[in-house]
């Protein structure tokens, strides 16, 4: 149950980090429909307000990617343990006796492995409209638009290596292939098991 806290952990800086991000949007959609026109000191406070939630996010992952990687294994073999367990229960029947253990792994799955995963993507999602204002704001800002080409190709980064862990990248993508990893192989087993 431990490895649950260490995804809590992670969601609530990651929220830290989202919320900065749709504060840098409301700020950009500003611009863009033309109700604030920014000075360069202003734009400087928006890119400097990046780069201090780019730094600390990216720390953040760094320092945890043990952590991280942990966790998704521990939840890949929550699932793997789940799977086996209604497998066996189908078998000797007793699937109503095995509810609450199967109940437990699966909320130990999703805390492992989906919310580390949607926190991220949700990040990706913040930095990916981020980076669609700054295309647009670089055209209505035509003053600016040096400084917003550097705050967009600073975005760019971002979305490029938010939630590295060094073996995989967390996204939603990497839970949706462990997933039908485990349901491909759960579904061989299930021919050999019942054949």
């Amino acid at each position: 149950m431990s490895f649950c806290l260490i995804s809590f952990k992670y969601v609530l800086a990651s929220l830290y980090v989202e919320s900065g991000l749709q504060e840098i949007n409301t700020l950009l959609t500003a611009m863009v429909e033309g109700g604030y026109q920014p000075d360069p000191a202003a734009v400087c406070d928006i890119i400097s307000l990046h780069g201090e939630l780019s730094r600390t996010f990216g720390r953040l992952t760094k320092v945890m990617s043990a952590e991280l990687v942990l966790v998704m294994a521990s939840g890949t073999i929550a699932c793997v343990t789940m799977l086996l367990t209604v497998i066996s229960s189908l078998k000797m029947g007793t699937l109503g006796d095995m509810a609450l253990m199967v109940t437990l792994y699966l909320m130990l799955a999703s805390v492992t492995m989906v919310l580390p995963s949607e926190a991220i993507q949700r990040c990706l999602e913040a930095a990916g409209e981020a980076r669609a204002l700054l295309l647009a704001a670089e055209l209505r800002q035509p003053p600016l638009s040096r400084q917003l080409g550097l705050l967009r190709e600073s975005v760019g980064r971002d979305l490029d290596t938010l939630g590295e862990l060094g073996l995989f990248r967390l996204r939603r993508s990497t839970v949706l292939s462990i997933g039908s990893t485990i349901l491909t192989n759960a579904i061989i087993m299930l021919q050999f098991y019942f054949a």
